[in-house]
């Protein structure tokens, strides 16, 4: 099987997570620009964070064997198909 064949992967998978990812998907396929894509979902992102309820615990969580030190842990959410988007958590724990 091709990679580009397999499904998207959600670790992470809630109604929050799929909106968000097809807000993303939209933007991005409505800008041929890089930069002004991104500026489009700087509205989107800062919602998702805002939302104190969309990233469960241990996703937020520090790991301290992963090797970056302090504590600093990076959980992966979705991974699309054709390995073109990610969303993942990085958490950075006070005094990392």
């Amino acid at each position: 099987m091709k990679q580009h064949d397999q499904p998207d992967e959600y670790f992470l998978d809630t109604p929050a997570v799929r909106a968000f990812i097809t807000d993303v998907r939209r933007t991005l396929a409505a800008h041929d620009d890089a930069p002004a894509a991104l500026a489009a979902l700087q509205p989107r992102c800062a919602e998702l964070l805002a939302d104190p309820t969309w990233l469960p615990d241990e996703f937020a969580a520090p790991y301290a064997e992963s090797g970056m030190g302090g504590g600093i842990g990076s959980w992966l959410l979705f991974r699309a198909s054709d390995r073109a988007l990610t969303l993942f958590s990085l958490v950075v724990p006070p005094g990392a």
